[in-house]
């Protein structure tokens, strides 16, 4: 195991497959994040997160939704399509 989320701001409940661009992988959460519009939030699971963990299990925090337009709770991992997530 890379990493283990310890949920809140880091992210939790990781979803999807996890792609990985040279030696990052790059993936989603359904819960975590810093998005303050999100009713769960209430309850310190937040939106959902992008993140990034390096081979060497550093994580990082790309993106944090917000719910509305934003969206919230992905469900799905991402693409790789020519470099770009």
């Amino acid at each position: 195991m890379l990493y283990s989320f310890p949920g809140d701001c880091d992210g939790s409940a990781p979803v999807g497959s996890r792609t990985k661009l040279g030696g990052t992988f790059y993936g989603t959460t359904f819960f975590g994040g810093m998005g303050s519009h999100c009713s769960d939030r209430q309850n310190g699971s937040g939106c959902g997160t992008v993140f990034s963990v390096t081979d060497m299990g550093a994580e990082s925090v790309l993106y944090s939704f917000e719910s509305g337009s934003d969206g919230a709770h992905p469900q799905a991992g991402l693409l790789n399509v020519s470099g770009t997530l």
